[in-house]
Parts: structure tokens; C-alpha cells; sequence
């Protein structure tokens, strides 16, 4: 079975409407125009990388009822310090495009 999922953006899709109607056990991911993903299991949690995308397919489990599936960059930033983390992002002549504070 194929099928292609357009962007949401921030609204929340359940996978159930994909994945319980037609007994699924595993997804492929691909950008538009790109490159198939090697399967990702989704009785468990991991992860594959959109060949040709610089992307990342996630399959997460917040609870043990729950399946969250994360489309996103490869970039990850993980603060185990007792310190607030503050990331800036540049453009080419260093202008700041985009600021975060990351709360402790």
C-alpha cells in the first residue's frame, strides 16, 4: 500500500487513520521526488534517514499507548547541564535569523 501524507504543519494527525485499516507493521518515508527510506518498524521506536533529504523519520513512544512520528531535520540538541542553553542561528553574512532559549 502507498500513500502519500500531505503537511500538516502543527496540527496533529493520528496514524491510526493510515496504519490500523490496513494492517500496517512498517512505514517508508520519502520526500517529494526523493529517495525511499529502509522500512521503519512501528512496533518499536527508532529511527531512519530520508535518503537525499538531509531528514530523519522518528517513530517515538511518549507513553506506552502512544506513537509519535517526527519528520524533521538531522540537527539535534540535547542540554544535559544545569545550565539555560541559548542557540543562534546565522544567515551567510551572520546575520541572526532565528533565536531560541532553551529552558532548564
Amino acid at each position: 500500500l502507498v500513500m502519500q501524507v500531505q503537511p500538516t504543519g502543527c496540527l496533529w494527525e493520528p496514524l491510526d487513520d493510515w496504519v490500523l485499516p490496513h494492517f500496517a507493521t512498517a512505514l517508508i518515508a520519502r520526500l517529494p521526488g526523493g529517495v525511499s527510506s529502509v522500512p521503519l518498524p512501528l512496533e518499536g521506536t527508532g529511527a531512519v534517514e530520508l535518503p537525499d533529504g538531509g531528514a530523519v523519520a522518528e517513530l517515538l513512544a511518549p507513553s506506552p499507548s502512544h506513537r509519535l512520528l517526527l519528520l524533521a531535520t538531522q540537527l539535534r540538541v540535547h542540554n544535559q547541564t544545569d545550565f539555560t542553553l541559548i542557540l543562534r542561528f546565522h544567515d551567510a553574512v551572520q546575520r541572526e535569523v532565528l533565536m531560541l532559549d532553551v529552558p532548564e
